[in-house]
C-alpha cells in the first residue's frame, strides 16, 4: 500500500492520551514543523484509519481536535 503521510506515524507511545491524543499530537507537529507542504490535503479518514490500522473514530477525533 502506498504511503498515506509524507512522514511516519509512531502509535506505539499512547499512554498520554490514548491514541487519539498520539495521532493529534504527531499530525499537529508535522504542520507546526512543515513536514506537511502548504496546501496538502491531508487523507480520508477512512484510509488513514485502515492505513494505520486504528479505527475511524480514532482518526476523526484526532482531526477534530486540529
Amino acid at each position: 500500500m502506498e504511503p498515506v503521510l509524507p512522514f511516519e506515524l509512531d502509535l506505539d507511545d499512547v499512554r498520554n492520551g490514548g491514541l487519539t491524543r498520539s495521532l493529534h499530537r504527531q499530525l499537529r507537529a508535522a504542520i507546526l514543523e512543515r513536514q506537511l507542504p502548504a496546501g496538502f490535503a491531508l487523507p480520508s479518514t477512512r484510509r488513514l484509519a485502515e492505513a494505520l490500522g486504528v479505527g475511524r473514530n480514532t482518526v476523526v477525533a484526532a482531526y477534530d481536535l486540529l
